[in-house]
């Protein structure tokens, strides 16, 4: 890794209370663009979780009472310490997720942004006066804080999605015990220093650290002094969760699967529409839940957009992700490449043909082709599974309403996109498709003000936007006789 500016934002220690933990035993981290191992990180266990739970616990009745402008402050303080501290962070990143600097360097200033927006949002939480039905008793609600949070997150976006769960819930007046993914824990790590140098108080956050979660996990869904569990990760985990904190009757918000459709009609701007196409399914090397994992495009120009997206998609640069160049970096290990390469080899085998990749990429390392696939059909895995990969892989369709059919063909409903240039056809289109989340001629759905979330197997509750404080709170009735 390059030099950092402040060597103690990479210091591999886990926090429990207000003391920083070094562990018995270590596991380590690796850069997946070329396997070296950057920092050896506290492994820890049952005990560890149960005594960071205590810590947040101990932490939370001090915590709740303090004014919503104080912890407001406190967030606010923490959001600009990323900004100040955002080349290292965004070094940390790269080096172990992956992904091309510019893109950690995105995701470092979005994550500050959000802890601005929860900052806001935390001096209006308010409850209502209700209307007087009796002439003895005045009514009305106010709202608290959920209580003790535990947070696991995953790997993919390991800044964004740490600060915006630990950001909402503190900002909300709870405390948290964060398990960030044993794959990028050292950015969670880096920015709890930063939140810690910014002024929360010990046991506010807490992060247990570990590379087999079953033991901490257990406890986290199990233990009765957690009250809620926000979890990003995969649906088959996420209702596993859901099951064990079913137990204690934990409050719980999943953020799962994904398995988006991409719709181009024959109307669409091409132009525009290969433009978002490469956007929203390249990112982060495709693996991102709200990419998009099914292009269905109408007949009628369905040559020219195969043609206008690898066009676009063979000049993407593969690389490291501290390469300036780099468009797509490594895939995070070696079970991601082996899924890509086995759901677009059975794809061929099946009819389907390579445009552009189609192959493991010879410079060997976790590194897969950016890849064009056109005569795909739903009889194929692609089809049914979220690839988390950089590949595009192109359906047919002849009609609008195959065209719903196609796209709401999935158990996953977070995001969709639609390419149309008739209005009316894309009001129906965006109140159509079974998703928490539509971009109509656009693939900019993600923004602080914008709620993040998903129907049906793609998970409960929502991130950000105006309500983002509400799943860490709770509405109490107060009734006063008179």
């Amino acid at each position: 890794m390059r030099e950092l500016q402040r060597r103690e934002l990479l210091s591999p220690v886990a926090r429990i209370g207000g003391e920083w933990i070094s562990g018995e035993t270590r596991f380590t981290v690796r850069d997946p663009s070329n396997g070296s191992v950057i920092a050896e990180v506290p492994d820890l266990g049952a005990d560890a979780a149960r005594n960071a739970v205590a810590a947040a616990s101990r932490a939370l009745p001090g915590w709740r009472r303090t004014s919503a402008n104080e912890r407001a402050k406190l967030v606010v303080a923490w959001a600009q310490a990323l900004l100040d501290a955002r080349e290292d962070l965004a070094l940390i990143l790269s080096s172990e997720q992956g992904k091309p600097l510019r893109e950690a360097r995105g995701e470092i200033a979005q994550s500050a942004a959000s802890l601005r927006w929860f900052a806001e949002e935390g001096r209006r939480v308010h409850g209502h006066t209700l209307p007087v039905n009796s002439g003895e008793v005045r009514n009305l609600t106010i709202k608290q804080s959920v209580g003790v949070v535990a947070a696991i997150t995953p790997w993919n976006f390991p800044a964004a999605s740490v600060l915006v769960k630990c950001g909402a819930a503190i900002a909300a007046g709870c405390t948290v015990v964060l398990k960030p993914s044993d794959l990028t824990p050292l950015i969670a790590l880096a920015v709890t220093r930063l939140g810690v140098e910014a002024g929360l108080p010990a046991g506010v956050l807490n992060v247990v650290t570990c590379s087999q979660p079953g033991a901490v996990g257990e406890v986290l869904t199990t233990d009765p002094r957690i009250h809620m569990i926000s979890f990003t990760g995969s649906t088959q985990v996420g209702k596993a969760i859901m099951g064990k904190a079913a137990g204690t009757v934990k409050k719980v918000a999943l953020e799962l699967g994904g398995n988006a459709p991409f719709l181009v009609f024959e109307d669409a701007d091409l132009a525009r529409a290969a433009d978002d196409a490469v956007r929203a399914r390249f990112y982060n090397s495709g693996q991102i839940c709200i990419g998009a994992n099914r292009f269905f495009v109408q007949d009628a120009v369905y040559e020219r957009f195969v043609e206008e997206v690898a066009a676009r998609v063979a000049r993407l640069r593969l690389g490291t992700g501290l390469e300036p160049e780099t468009n797509v970096g490594p895939l995070i290990n070696e079970q991601a490449v082996a899924k890509v390469t086995s759901l677009v080899d059975e794809a061929l085998s099946l009819g389907a043909r390579a445009v552009v990749g189609g192959r493991r990429s010879p410079r060997g390392g976790l590194f897969y082709e950016p890849t064009v696939l056109r005569d795909v059909t739903p009889a194929m895995g692609l089809y049914r599974t979220e690839i988390f990969g950089p590949v595009v892989p192109v359906y047919r369709f002849s009609t609008e309403d195959e065209a719903i059919a196609r796209a709401n063909d999935t158990e996953a409903g977070l995001a969709a996109y639609v390419y149309t240039s008739k209005l009316g056809r894309l009001w129906r289109m965006a109140e159509e498709l079974e998703s928490g989340m539509v971009g109509a001629n656009t693939a900019a759905i993600c923004a602080v003000e914008v709620p993040f979330g998903g129907i049906k197997h793609s998970g409960l509750g929502r991130e950000g936007g105006l309500g983002c404080l509400d799943e860490f709170l709770e509405v109490k009735s107060i009734s006063f006789g008179l």
